[in-house]
């Protein structure tokens, strides 16, 4: 009978347990009432506006409670109460769906008149549909409510003050214990989702708060080993990392197909190891995707797919994605919407895209170019006009504490400096983003029109496109995008281009499907997810990109299923299809990067258990949320957080057991990655190790080539006294030799400190990289312990490096024959250390440059300074236009040291290659022409000479186009002449480089000249004029004239003397030009470089002499009929 009593009682405590109910208590006051539209819209603090397409919008709020361990959300109540009637009669909008970011045509206002002519309550249920999610093992219920009643024929409006939500729970039908983990970060993660984070200590998570290691790289077998640096670095920064082979986690896990097997592997390493990071290293060819369904009822027809590229499906981790097993992954209820884990994808095809990826990531992080970080672009599209949307309005909320549309973000400080380059105000353009982008920036925010291989108005790019933004000159940097499909990994999309290529971008976040807006307002899915993802950057100063694109979800995740937003699927669709494309465990630099200062205790005895820690920045300001992680050796003895105040108490369970040095690693947003050495001592003993050190002579540096010596401070951090004790010290560089290695200290006591003065006379090597990191290990023993310890220090030695060439002419352009001119070489020396005895030297070789001097010397060159010296020549009036001369330089230290020497050649060219079209046609350059609407050349209207080119005669919608391809060998001027007539600001003529605009003109334009800076490398010009799609104006066409290319400029188009009877030799001539013609009767004309027309020969047939000994040295082009050739003339 007492066993039965028992069982009865275990029964009702079980039923209690399991019907227990979780409540809040919500107040709402002063809602706003703005007009909108003809209409009015009514809004609280903390509520989104939303409602089913076409009914009126109310603001809701979220409801985001987390529910004791092993239950599950069963219903919901929402009790309103203590009632307020707006006075008069309240028009509200009609709530519009959203539509894609590339959507611009017009549709009607959407209005459900029965909704509108109705006199009941409107809603009907006052909240939306309640779902569970679990968050790392911790359950939520989500839901949403509106406080207000509404009776739309009437206007009356009426609102709630005071509403209470009661959800109750039931035991979960699944086993999430194994999911649980508890670690500081994710602790965080659920308290900032949670209005009711006290519910959290309910939670048992013993045994679950420090995770063995944080992030996992998943690549293939091939590229195993080119991850090494990487996995080195983050292991130094206390990212304890793991890498695996795809075919090896084929061959181990269990799945239905290849996409599940790498889940349910992922599934294990998290529930075992407690991952906070995975990386996919490869494109789909190595890690496929898993493609997600949505459909969306948009205004501008609905979409729907089956294949949204989601790699969310590694990263939430709850569920199967696809619980009735059909062929829609991600249907509304068998989704995951609190990813556990960060994720990002490496997208690449081979080793040489994957080693710029890495090469980018790792050179951003550890060697930033300072200054730049503050500095922000924010580049704005128009997207609509009726009503009129822009990309600018979704940016600007990016800016400070924004609590629009009912949420609060804080995004970048105000006091940043933003570079606005917006559509509506004129400064929006392709070519000024790139420009913005090459002078340096910390972040870059896209919002408009796009597809799979075209965004921001680029429809390719390459790495001469940013050159700027090498890591080196300026950052590399990161690109996030609003725009459509600029992200669909699943085809070669431009965002990967950005990552794959060696300069611009460390990691992209695009889309890979549509991406959605919400016109002539600031809300919408995409802008959503990126205020929160900037919130979850510079408020929560999470650290890591991956992680903080999963928060912005976790933080987003209560919306999708708000009334409204749960029927149309727009923003369920975008948190599906929004990646990062690159390096998610990379920590950006949201400022300028400073040195933290770390405090905690340097010794510590063995069997302690808590360790106090404290960050703080240089003006003393306690830095929140920086990771400090305690390791010995592999294992991790405790992992924290620091609060608001910079402060965080380390537990470590079951004390400290070893004896020996430990590390500290401290990493956090903006902050320089710190290593502090804790070291623990046993009771009731002495332990004599290094304390501290300065050099003698007053040296602040260790440099090249340079005699030292310490004087170094021992600590006997124990409490019992010791004597003769020998310290000897030793380096693990070969760059530094000792002459006296080891000193005796007759006594230390117990918790003090002896200063050896002048000790262990070293010299560091003349030939040393800059900054090379050395250790000095330092050996004490008393005779019957030894006590092992060191410390870190850096070699400092100079860095030569190339600036610029500057050409200083007498006509302030092209060198010519005869003239004088003066080449300023400059030089840097980018080292830590003062560089002795500089030798600056160029090599002449050529008869027709005298210099007045060719090598200089500097006793001196400091460290972070430019140095330049001035290469003064006559050129011989025997020097060939066309001609490049090469002159190779260089700059060195003059001690034997190849690492501090610099060499490099300079092109120096000789007047200048034109296209006057004086040929009277387009023959002396191979242009390609429009085939439908082609350029022609006219007698009339040119700028010089007698003629110039003028484009196609083209119509309505139309355009004429001419293109030029030139290898530049080295970064120059290009220049032309152009002249516009043309219907003002509707009928252009563009200027392209690469398929980027570089400029526009309309209306009456007047011969004027264009000059672009090209960088080295092969480049595409073209010239296109279009028109709109009415109306005429002036002339209506477009003309160019004097194409200009420097002498360093190779043009590979130029037409060749095809393979007929035809032959022009010598090449190189002297005196005397053969030309064997054959049969064929024709005329024979000499141009010069500028196009200008040297000498002629008509009607002309078999052997032909023409003697060139009048023509002044350099290039010619020697036409015969229709065919062109290039000499040279000596």
């Amino acid at each position: 009978m007492k066993k039965l009593s028992f069982f009865v009682f275990l029964i009702a405590m079980s039923m209690m347990m399991y019907s227990q109910t979780v409540e809040k208590t919500y107040r709402f006051d002063n809602p706003t009432i703005t007009e909108f539209r003809g209409y009015q819209q009514m809004s609280f603090e903390d509520c989104m506006l939303t409602a089913e397409a076409g009914c009126p919008s109310l603001p809701y709020h979220s409801v985001s409670l987390l529910l004791p361990q092993g239950t599950e959300a069963e219903s919901i109540e929402v009790v309103l109460s203590d009632f307020v009637e707006i006075e008069g009669s309240v028009n509200l909008f009609p709530y519009q769906p959203s539509r894609t970011t590339n959507d611009t045509g017009a549709r009607e206002l959407i209005k459900n008149e029965s909704v509108y002519s109705s006199r009941s309550i409107y809603p009907v249920e006052n909240h939306g549909v309640l779902t569970t999610q679990y968050k790392n093992g911790f359950a939520f219920a989500f839901s949403s409510f509106t406080p207000v009643q509404y009776v739309p024929a009437t206007g009356k409006v009426m609102y709630a003050q005071t509403v209470d939500v009661r959800v109750n729970v039931k035991a979960s039908k699944a086993a999430n214990d194994a999911m649980l983990w508890a670690t500081p970060s994710v602790k965080n993660s659920v308290m900032r989702l949670a209005q009711n984070p006290e519910m959290i200590d309910s939670y048992d998570v013993r045994g679950r708060e420090v995770n063995i290691y944080d992030l996992l790289i998943i690549t293939g077998q091939q590229y195993i080993n080119d991850f090494n640096e990487y996995r080195e670095y983050y292991s130094s920064i206390g990212l304890r990392n793991n890498i695996v082979s795809v075919e090896d986690v084929y061959s181990v896990s269990t799945g239905a197909d290849n996409k599940e097997m790498i889940r349910n592997f992922i599934i294990q390493e998290y529930q075992n190891n407690g991952i906070m990071m995975v990386v996919l290293a490869g494109d789909i060819d190595i890690i496929p995707y898993r493609g997600f369904y949505c459909h969306v009822t948009s205004g501008g027809g609905n979409q729907e797919s089956n294949n949204i590229p989601a790699d969310l499906y590694y990263a939430g981790l709850d569920g199967t994605w696809n619980d009735n097993g059909n062929t829609r992954w991600g249907e509304p209820g068998e989704d995951d919407l609190l990813p556990e884990i960060g994720i990002s994808r490496m997208s690449f095809k081979n080793s040489t895209e994957l080693q710029n990826m890495i090469h980018k990531s790792m050179s951003y992080q550890q060697n930033p170019v300072l200054g730049e970080f503050e500095r922000v672009i924010l580049a704005g599209e128009h997207l609509y006009d009726d009503p009129e949307s822009n990309g600018s309005d979704y940016l600007e909320l990016l800016i400070g504490e924004r609590s629009d549309n009912g949420y609060t973000t804080i995004g970048f400080p105000e006091y940043y400096e933003f570079t606005r380059l917006y559509e509506e105000q004129g400064t929006w353009s392709p070519s000024a983003l790139k420009n913005a982008i090459n002078n340096g920036k910390g972040y870059v925010h896209h919002d408009g029109h796009a597809n799979s291989g075209y965004v921001a108005g680029w429809y390719s790019i390459s790495n001469s496109d940013f050159s700027g933004a090498n890591g080196t000159d300026h950052n590399y940097t990161f690109f996030h995008s609003q725009g459509c499909d600029c992200g669909a990994f699943d085809e070669e999309c431009i965002l990967e281009k950005m990552v794959r290529i060696q300069n611009f971008a460390v990691a992209v976040i695009g889309n890979s499907r549509y991406g959605w807006f919400n016109e002539g307002q600031t809300e919408g899915p995409g802008a959503h997810l990126e205020r929160e993802m900037t919130d979850a950057q510079y408020n929560d100063r999470i650290d890591y990109l991956g992680c903080t694109l999963s928060e912005s979800k976790c933080a987003t995740a209560p919306w999708v299923t708000a009334p409204g937003q749960w029927e149309e699927g727009a923003l369920r669709w975008n948190f599906y299809d929004i990646h990062v494309l690159g390096d998610g465990a990379c920590s950006p630099w949201l400022g300028e990067p400073f040195e933290a200062t770390v405090d905690c205790q340097s010794e510590v005895v063995v069997g302690t258990q808590t360790i106090s820690v404290t960050v703080t920045n240089p003006e003393g300001v306690g830095q929140k949320n920086f990771r400090c992680i305690l390791l010995n050796g592999d294992e991790t003895l405790a992992l924290g957080y620091t609060d608001e105040n910079g402060a965080v108490e380390l537990e470590i369970e079951g004390g400290i057991n070893n004896v020996g040095t430990m590390l500290m690693k401290v990493t956090g947003v903006n902050a320089y990655p710190q290593t502090k050495e804790i070291i623990s001592v046993p009771n009731n003993s002495a332990f004599v190790v290094y304390n501290d050190y300065s050099l003698t002579n007053g040296a602040q540096q260790l440099e090249y080539a340079n005699d030292y010596a310490f004087n170094l401070v021992l600590k006997n951090v124990g409490n019992v006294n010791t004597s003769n004790v020998t310290a000897t010290i030793s380096c693990d560089s070969e760059l530094v030799s000792f002459s006296q290695t080891s000193t005796t200290i007759a006594e230390i006591a117990g918790n003090q400190s002896v200063t050896l003065e002048n000790v262990f006379p070293f010299h560091v090597a003349e030939c040393i990289p800059n900054n090379t990191k050395v250790r000095f290990n330092i050996s004490c023993t008393d005779g019957t312990d030894t006590w092992e310890s060191h410390f870190n220090t850096f070699l400092y030695a100079p860095v030569i490096s190339f600036v610029n060439a500057e050409l200083i002419t007498e006509n302030g352009f092209s060198l010519n024959p005869g003239e004088n001119a003066t080449l300023r070489f400059t030089f840097k020396n980018e080292g830590n250390a003062a560089a002795n005895n500089v030798v600056l030297s160029v090599f002449n070789s050529h008869d027709v440059i005298t210099p007045e001097q060719s090598s200089w010397s500097f006793d001196v060159v400091e460290a972070d300074t430019e140095f330049s010296a001035d290469f003064v020549f006559a050129l011989s009036e025997a020097a060939m236009v066309g001609s490049v001369y090469q002159l190779p330089f260089a700059s060195y230290v003059d001690n034997g040291c190849d690492l501090y020497l610099v060499q490099d050649n300079y092109g120096l060219g000789i007047g200048q290659i034109m296209e006057g079209f004086e040929s009277g046609n387009f023959e002396a350059f191979d242009w390609q022409n429009d085939a439908t609407r082609p350029w022609y050349v006219v007698n009339q209207n040119s700028y010089e000479g007698q003629y110039c080119a003028n484009s196609g005669s083209i119509g309505n919608y139309e355009s004429s186009s001419l293109t030029i391809t030139s290898e530049f060998n080295q970064a120059a001027e290009f220049s032309f002449y152009y002249k516009v007539s043309s219907e003002d600001s509707y009928d252009f003529l563009y200027f392209y480089v690469d398929n980027e605009m570089k400029d526009r003109w309309s209306g009456e334009v007047g011969w004027t000249m264009a000059s672009y800076s090209i960088p080295a490398g092969t480049h595409t010009l073209k010239w296109k004029y279009e028109k709109d799609s009415s109306m005429e104006g002036g002339s209506d066409c477009a003309w160019i004239d004097n194409v200009t290319f420097p002498p360093t400029t190779v043009i590979t188009d130029v037409t060749e003397v095809k393979e007929t009877s035809q032959m022009v030799y010598p090449n190189p001539a002297n005196d005397v030009l053969h030309l064997e013609l054959g049969d064929v009767t024709t005329d024979v004309v000499i141009y010069n470089s500028l196009g200008q027309e040297q000498m002629r020969i008509d009607a002309v047939s078999g052997s032909v002499e023409m003697n060139v000994t009048a023509l002044t040295p350099g290039l010619y082009f020697v036409k015969i009929g229709d065919k062109v050739e290039k000499v040279v003339v000596r």
